[in-house]
């Protein structure tokens, strides 16, 4: 069950468990939508993380892989015309909000939605962008992460640059390595530029040689 991988695997709020769903084979699962039933061969155990618009309706939906597949991500569109944003159906656009890569590591900020790809500026249209940090993960020897960030900066939004002293690729590592929530939201609020500043922390950042860093 949801347990079971969260204990195993992740440090997920167990608040935040109900949003979840453990598929116990992903190719009995994925036959019962037309579309996708031809494009799964494994009979894996996998982790659904649905995706809902404003309105509560079921747009996409995530398997994360559970064991060591070659295939970490299937995702499947089960409506055109809706960007992969998760947890919109949650969000209130009148507060402060955080954009993330990941669904599973938005779950540990407060009135998170999670872009589920490394172009953040694909929440842009879905938040208030005077109240909002986006997170990138921590690579910067990632190409399309600095693509990105460089994207975010043209496009005048406060970003996250994360200092050297952070060793940690994406929340849940760091999560899983002691941090808590309230001491990776003081690393985040002290590590927010925009502007012509954002510009020099992305490149001091770019620079950066991590070949260590933590992965749990």
């Amino acid at each position: 069950d949801v347990d079971y991988f969260i204990k195993k695997f992740e440090a997920i709020p167990e608040d935040k468990w109900h949003l979840l769903r453990v598929v116990p084979n992903v190719l009995d699962f994925v036959k019962k939508f037309e579309r996708y039933k031809d494009t799964v061969k494994e009979t894996s155990t996998r982790l659904a993380i649905p995706f809902y618009n404003r309105a509560g309706d079921l747009t996409f939906i995530s398997l994360r892989a559970i064991n060591d597949s070659k295939l970490r991500y299937i995702t499947m569109e089960l409506y055109e015309g809706f960007n992969s944003i998760y947890g919109l159906e949650r969000h209130d656009p009148n507060r402060n909000t955080y954009v993330l890569e990941g669904p599973l590591d938005s779950l540990f900020f407060p009135n998170a939605v999670a872009a589920a790809t490394s172009d953040l500026c694909r929440a842009v249209e879905h938040v208030n962008k005077d109240r909002t940090i986006f997170i990138p993960d921590n690579q910067p020897r990632n190409r399309e992460i600095l693509r990105s960030m460089h994207k975010m900066s043209k496009a005048g939004l406060s970003v996250v640059v994360w200092p050297e002293t952070y060793q940690y690729k994406d929340i849940n590592d760091a999560i899983l390595g002691g941090l808590t929530i309230d001491n990776l939201l003081e690393i985040v609020n002290n590590n927010v530029y925009k502007g012509i500043r954002l510009d020099l922390e992305i490149k001091r950042f770019s620079k950066v040689k991590r070949a260590g860093l933590r992965s749990f």
